[in-house]
């Protein structure tokens, strides 16, 4: 079916008798899900539109993996959707699921867009924690996102804070190797390189792993503190 043919299925169905649109109908990610958590997953702008367009639509409406529309549509990528999805009335962007924020996940995948549309929202939270007690900007790091970190720190992000194992975004990345990461961390106001964890400071983990070039980095940034 063409893209305006289910558009207009969408608009018969949606003035159907006695329909509830926040009741699940399918299923997304092998979960029970409703119509806006389907559409979004599956791309289809103008269908999310005919959706956000009744007024009885609940936007925080979540598959039953607790995934809300924005969720979805944020970790596939759907950067238009997300768009709308953001501009709805009472949208929670801060809404997370048992494992991760919606900050969380789009950081993870990498979608730096769909950051950048997240940081710019109202309300956001950019060191939320779940699980792990790991912020945004531990996920993007390990990753080695290094346009996601840049996005986070701007944003504000701690480059201090600690996640459940002990370790500060710095001490991560010390540890992974990631040069370009470890540049835009040193070159944060409130970084202390000599911040020490469980398993000693930046420094040692660099040591540990034998990677010179942050070692170097390391010990300049620490001459200079």
């Amino acid at each position: 079916m063409s893209a305006t043919g289910r558009v207009e299925v969408a608009k018969l169905l949606l003035n159907g008798e006695g329909i509830n649109i926040n009741k699940p109908i399918g299923t997304t990610e092998g979960v029970r899900s409703t119509s806006l958590c389907i559409t979004s997953f599956m791309g289809h702008t103008e269908i999310v539109k005919l959706l956000l367009a009744d007024e009885s639509v609940d936007v925080n409406k979540a598959s039953d993996n607790g995934r809300t529309s924005l969720y979805i549509a944020s970790t596939r990528g759907h950067v238009e959707i997300v768009k709308l999805l953001l501009a709805a009335k009472g949208v929670d962007v801060n809404k997370a699921t048992k494992e991760s924020t919606i900050l969380h996940a789009t950081s993870e995948r990498g979608h730096i867009e769909i950051v950048k549309l997240l940081l710019d929202a109202e309300g956001i939270e950019v060191d939320a924690t779940v699980t792990g007690e790991e912020m945004s900007l531990h996920i993007a790091v390990t990753m080695g996102h290094s346009e996601i970190v840049k996005l986070l720190l701007n944003a504000g992000s701690d480059v201090k804070k600690m996640a459940a194992d002990g370790c500060t975004s710095l001490h991560a990345v010390a540890l992974l190797g990631h040069v370009d990461i470890v540049k835009l961390l040193l070159d944060a106001d409130e970084i202390e390189v000599d911040m020490a964890s469980d398993n000693g400071t930046a420094l040692d983990m660099a040591t540990k792993i034998v990677h010179t070039e942050i070692q170097t980095l390391l010990r300049a940034a620490a001459a200079q503190e």
